[in-house]
């Protein structure tokens, strides 16, 4: 028990690191042009999913690396039905507003693309 906990909570203080080691397709652009504007960088990735809204936009974002993007489904009804999206987080070039990747933060997997929000939510499960 200690050295699984051991593991896991090391791997909780690097989660960062460890998931753009995992996963460089996602953090990284490889494109250093200037970022868009937020607004415009927001309206095209809401327009991009009409079922979310971005809520979380890193105004910190180095050239060359993506914007990790949080969203949360809309609350209205979008064409007739409940609006549920299928990831909560979205990586995308800043100065393009391409979708380099995303994912549901909270789900249950070991895969290389899950695994570490899946360590960080462990505690709570």
């Amino acid at each position: 028990f200690l050295i699984i906990a051991g593991l896991s909570g090391s791997a909780l203080a690097f989660h960062e690191e460890l998931d753009a080691w995992l996963n460089p397709d996602w953090f990284e652009t490889g494109n250093t042009d200037p970022a868009l504007p937020i607004e415009v960088l927001v309206e095209r990735l809401e327009a991009h999913d009409p079922h979310s809204r971005v809520v979380f936009v890193p105004l910190d974002t180095q050239p060359g690396h993506a914007a990790r993007i949080q969203l949360q489904s809309r609350t209205e009804q979008v064409g007739g039905g409940e609006s549920s999206p299928a990831f909560d987080e979205m990586f995308v070039d800043p100065s393009t507003a391409a979708v380099l990747g995303r994912r549901q933060w909270s789900a249950a997997s070991l895969s290389r693309r899950q695994v570490i929000p899946f360590l960080f939510t462990l505690p709570k499960r």
